[in-house]
């Protein structure tokens, strides 16, 4: 998932998470403002494989990192998840052609 805040733009968290909305929540406590957002999500098997996968992609596209948090415009780290999803959805739709 990738949360945001407009607090700090042009920065953005890439992290796992069991449940995404819980997550963002509690960040929230630490806002007095409740302005943090989710802009991007994706399901997997294995969210702690993904994530170091999705960290290693931000590495290549972001200014500077600083832990889950990369400075990076939020439209491409959009972009990024899409195209991970899209990948995920074709992957699964050619093992169903291949297992029939």
């Amino acid at each position: 998932m990738v949360i945001v805040n407009d607090a700090w733009l042009g920065w953005v968290k890439v992290g796992k998470a069991v449940n995404a909305d819980d997550r963002c929540n509690g960040y929230q406590t630490s806002s007095p403002f409740r302005d943090y957002r989710i802009i991007a999500r994706i399901e997997t098997d294995n969210r702690h494989v993904k994530e170091a996968e999705m960290h290693k992609v931000f590495d290549n596209f972001a200014d500077e990192r600083k832990g889950e948090w990369f400075k990076i415009d939020n439209v491409t780290a959009i972009k990024i998840f899409n195209y991970h999803t899209k990948s995920l959805f074709q992957q699964f739709k050619k093992e169903l052609v291949d297992a029939a």
